[in-house]
């Protein structure tokens, strides 16, 4: 699915965080590698969570792309 939110150019742009309560290297790479931001394992830490949403925010207030992506276990 997130490679087709990938492919819209309208929507491209938006950073996605993947929410999962799967367990394991293989997909959090997978959804790095579909193009989300960030993999956040449930459950998770509120702080950790919004600190995220917040990195990915202001890296996308100037146009660009840090290219850090944020691993939460």
């Amino acid at each position: 699915m997130l490679e087709r939110f990938r492919v819209n150019a309208n929507i491209a742009v938006i950073p996605v965080i993947v929410v999962s309560g799967r367990d394991g290297s293989a997909n959090k790479e997978r959804a790095l590698k579909a193009g989300a931001k960030a993999f956040v394992q449930k459950p998770w830490n509120d702080k950790e969570l919004l600190a995220v949403i917040a990195e990915l925010l202001s890296g996308q207030s100037d146009g660009t792309k840090s290219g850090e992506y944020r691993l939460i276990d």
